[in-house]
């Protein structure tokens, strides 16, 4: 049987009880980099549409879609639509753990996307990396003994390879807690974009928009694609940005 345990972390010479108490005391702080999250998706969504709108018109309004309407309607339907990974992409902040005592230490199952403050997080709650996989080679700066410690470990800790059978779940952040973000202006407003990267994407757009026209098929898109990569830094210079684009969120 393969043994994948991508995301796993430990938490040494410690109690379930202390290991719980450390994530009570830690969630605030996930919330906030996760309302943060949601908000700089939000910042630069909107400014990115006020950007677009300074150098390119938009035939049919009702297209738009970097509205502020529809750039919040998204988030909603991420959330009605939680299984649905094309809808939550840009949204997912939420963020879940697994602990179970063993021997004295406690193990961790995580469960977010790759977030890296999320991460950083938890390394400073003292849960550190212990991750384990049979079916790739040993990383070189994990030691041979280590690994087959980490093996035996989370083999005897998971006997049927389900954390649900034997851990105790522990949610960092819902959705709950960070829907809130698309109303904090202030917040919205702290996240916004840098000029460089505003300039920069909405060159990209354009030319994509020029470059895809008339492309029917999958070869002429990876080809595409690529000299888009090439030619955008040539209409950097060109590009208009609104003077104030979260004035209104």
């Amino acid at each position: 049987m393969s043994t994948k345990i991508n995301h796993g972390r430990i938490k040494r010479r410690a109690t379930l009880e202390q290991a719980l108490a450390e994530l009570v005391r830690i969630r605030p702080a996930f919330i906030q980099e996760a309302r943060k999250a949601v908000a700089t998706v939000i910042a630069r969504k909107l400014a990115f549409g006020r950007d677009l709108a300074e150098n390119y018109c938009l035939v049919d309004e009702d297209r738009n879609r970097w509205s502020r309407n529809h750039v919040l309607g998204q988030i909603e339907d991420a959330y009605r639509n939680q299984d649905n990974a094309i809808k939550t992409m840009n949204w997912d902040f939420i963020g879940s753990v697994s602990v179970l005592p063993f021997h004295g230490d406690v193990l961790m199952l995580t469960y977010w996307r790759n977030h890296a403050p999320f991460a950083h997080l938890i390394e400073d709650a003292g849960f550190t990396d212990y991750h384990y996989q049979n079916s790739t080679d040993r990383p070189e700066t994990i030691s041979e003994a280590e690994w087959d410690t980490r093996r035996d470990a989370w083999d005897e800790a998971l006997p049927t390879g389900r954390a649900v059978d034997v851990a105790f779940e522990f949610q960092l952040v819902d959705w709950y807690d960070i829907l809130s973000a698309r109303y904090d202006a202030d917040l919205i407003r702290t996240c916004a974009p840098s000029k460089k990267d505003r300039i920069e994407r909405v060159a990209y757009h354009l030319t994509e928009i020029e470059m895809f026209q008339g492309c029917v098929t999958a070869l002429d898109a990876v080809r595409i694609t690529k000299k888009v990569r090439e030619l955008f830094p040539e209409r950097v210079s060109s590009i208009h940005l609104c003077e104030n684009p979260l004035q209104d969120v």
